[in-house]
C-alpha cells in the first residue's frame, strides 16, 4: 500500500510538472477579455473571477473532477478502510486530470489555484487515513469541492 501510494505521489508530481503551474500573482490589475480582474498578492491561491463569471473547464477535464466529487459525496466513513480507498481513488483522479490538462490562459491558471491546494488536502487525508483526524481532513476536501463549484463550470 505504501509503495503504491509513493508511486502515485511521484506520478502526480511528474504529471503536474507537465502541466505548467499558475504564475504568482502581482498587485497590478490583469485584463481578460476586456475586463479587469484584481490580483491578490496576499494569497497566491485566491481564485479570481472576471465580471462575476465562472471559469469554464474543458469538458473532458471536468469529467475527472466530477468523478472525484462524486466519490467524495458518496463516501461512507462507517466502512473500515474507506479512507485509504478514497484517498487512493482521489490520487488516481488527480493523475488523470493532470495528465489530460489541455487548458491554457487565465482559466488554466485559476484552475491551478484550486487544484494545488486540493492535492495537498488529498495528501494530508491519505496520511491520516484510519485515524480520528481523517474526519476533519475529509471535511476540508468537501469544502474544496464547494469552492470549486463557486468558481468553475
Amino acid at each position: 500500500m505504501k509503495r503504491s501510494l509513493f508511486a502515485i505521489l511521484i506520478g502526480t508530481g511528474l504529471l503536474l510538472s507537465a502541466c505548467e503551474p499558475a504564475a504568482t500573482n502581482t498587485q497590478a490589475p490583469v485584463e481578460v477579455d476586456g475586463n479587469l480582474a484584481e490580483s491578490s498578492a496576499s494569497n497566491p491561491y485566491e481564485i479570481e473571477l472576471v465580471g462575476g463569471k465562472k471559469w469554464e473547464v474543458e469538458a473532458h477535464m471536468m469529467s475527472f473532477i466530477r468523478e472525484m466529487e462524486s466519490q467524495v459525496k458518496s463516501f461512507d466513513a462507517a466502512i473500515a478502510g474507506n479512507d485509504a480507498l478514497l484517498s487512493e481513488n482521489l490520487h488516481v483522479g488527480i493523475d488523470s486530470l493532470t495528465s489530460n490538462c489541455v487548458m491554457e490562459g487565465q482559466a488554466h491558471d485559476e484552475l491551478h489555484k484550486w487544484l494545488l491546494p486540493y492535492i495537498d488536502l488529498v495528501d494530508v487525508y491519505a496520511a491520516s487515513a484510519g485515524t480520528e483526524s481523517a474526519k476533519t481532513d475529509f471535511k476540508e476536501i468537501e469544502k474544496s469541492f464547494a469552492e470549486f463549484n463557486n468558481y468553475f463550470e
